[in-house]
C-alpha cells in the first residue's frame, strides 16, 4: 500500500531553506567590520607575533650590549683610578722630597758663606751647590705632583676630592716659598739669620702638612677603591 507524501512537509522544507539562504544573503550584504575582521586571520596572527618577538629580542639584545658597556666604563674607570693613586705615590716621594732638599740647601748654602773662610768651607759650598743644582734638574723632569692632584679632585668624590684640592693649594704655596728663598739667595749668595730662620721655620710647617694630607688621601682613596671592587 502506498504512502501518501504530506505536501505541507515538502512546502516547510522549502521555505527552511529560503529563510536560511535569506540569511546568508543578509550577511554577506553587512558591512565589513574592516581592519579587525582582516587582522583576525591566523596568518595576521602569526605576523604580528613574529615582528613583537623581533621586537622583543632587539630591545633585549639593545639592553644587554648597554649593561655590558657600562660595566666595561666602571672597570676601565677603576683602572684609571689605581693607576693614577700609583703615580700620586711616585710623585710625592720625588717632588715633596726634592723641593725640601732644595729649600734646605739653600738654607745650608747660606749659613755657610756666614762662616769664616778655609778650604772645607769651600768644598762644601762647592757640594751644596752642585746638589742644589741636581736637584733642580731632576725635579723639571719629573711628573707634576699638583697636576695628578687636579686629576684626584676631578676623578673621586668627596672626601678624597676635598683632601685633594687642600693638598694641591699647600703643596703650590710650598713650592712658591722654595722658589721666592732660592731666587733671594741666588740675588745677593746670603740669607740674612731672619731669613734662614723663616726659611726653616715654614719649611717644617708646611712639610708636615703636606704630609699630613697626603696620608689621609691615601687612606680616603684606598677606602673608594674598596668600595668600588665590593671587597
Amino acid at each position: 500500500m502506498n504512502e501518501q507524501k504530506d505536501p505541507s512537509v515538502k512546502g516547510n522544507t522549502r521555505e527552511t531553506l529560503l529563510q536560511e539562504l535569506l540569511k546568508f544573503l543578509r550577511r554577506k550584504n553587512q558591512p565589513s567590520t574592516g581592519w579587525w575582521e582582516f587582522l583576525d586571520r591566523p596568518i595576521m596572527v602569526a605576523l604580528f607575533g613574529t615582528i613583537l618577538l623581533g621586537l622583543f629580542t632587539t630591545f633585549w639584545a639593545d639592553r644587554q650590549k648597554d649593561k655590558e658597556s657600562k660595566v666595561q666604563y666602571r672597570r676601565t674607570l677603576f683602572a684609571i683610578k689605581a693607576e693614577l693613586l700609583g703615580k700620586i705615590s711616585s710623585a710625592y716621594q720625588s717632588g715633596a722630597n726634592i723641593l725640601n732638599g732644595r729649600l734646605l740647601r739653600t738654607v745650608w748654602l747660606a749659613e755657610e758663606r756666614n762662616k769664616p773662610g778655609g778650604d772645607q768651607r769651600q768644598e762644601k759650598i762647592k757640594s751644596w751647590g752642585e746638589q742644589l743644582q741636581k736637584l733642580e734638574e731632576e725635579y723639571a723632569k719629573a711628573e707634576a705632583f699638583d697636576g695628578l692632584l687636579t686629576q684626584t679632585a676631578a676623578l673621586f668624590p668627596a672626601p678624597a676630592q676635598n683632601t685633594a684640592t687642600t693638598l694641591k693649594s699647600k703643596f703650590i704655596e710650598f713650592e712658591s716659598f722654595v722658589q721666592r728663598t732660592i731666587q733671594a739667595y741666588n740675588a745677593a749668595e746670603h740669607l740674612n739669620a731672619a731669613q734662614r730662620e723663616e726659611a726653616e721655620n715654614k719649611r717644617k710647617t708646611l712639610v708636615q702638612e703636606i704630609d699630613r694630607l697626603y696620608q689621609q688621601l691615601l687612606q680616603e682613596i684606598g677606602v673608594h677603591l674598596r668600595n668600588e671592587s665590593g671587597a
